[in-house]
């Protein structure tokens, strides 16, 4: 199924790139996700919004840990579901707090 992956950048700048499977640091005007098919949008200038297929979520879903993220898509065949889930959501959070304190202070 493909869902919206909100992937908001860290203080560096850097995302998760599932074309890439890499990490990536968004730089204006050179960055590759403009010409990527995955590529659906900006948000707000906090990072960008990609869709691929992913089997962990339903719906969207907004990633704060790039790492983490990174972690997660390439466990697909080596941790179950569940908790594969359970340390990106906690990692997840953590980053969410963390990104909502330099955002907001």
């Amino acid at each position: 199924m493909k869902v919206i992956h909100a992937l908001f950048a860290d203080e560096c700048g850097c995302i998760y790139c599932k074309k890439l499977n890499a990490i990536i640091q968004l730089v204006e005007l050179r960055t590759p996700c403009l010409h990527c098919e995955k590529w659906r949008g900006t948000i707000q200038g906090e990072g960008c919004e990609c869709e691929w297929d992913d089997f962990d979520f339903k719906a969207a879903v907004c990633v704060y840990d790039h790492v983490a993220e990174y972690d997660r898509v390439n466990s697909f065949k080596t941790t179950p579901q569940q908790e594969k889930l359970k340390i990106w959501q906690e990692k997840n959070e953590v980053a969410k707090r963390q990104y909502n304190i330099r955002r907001w202070g």
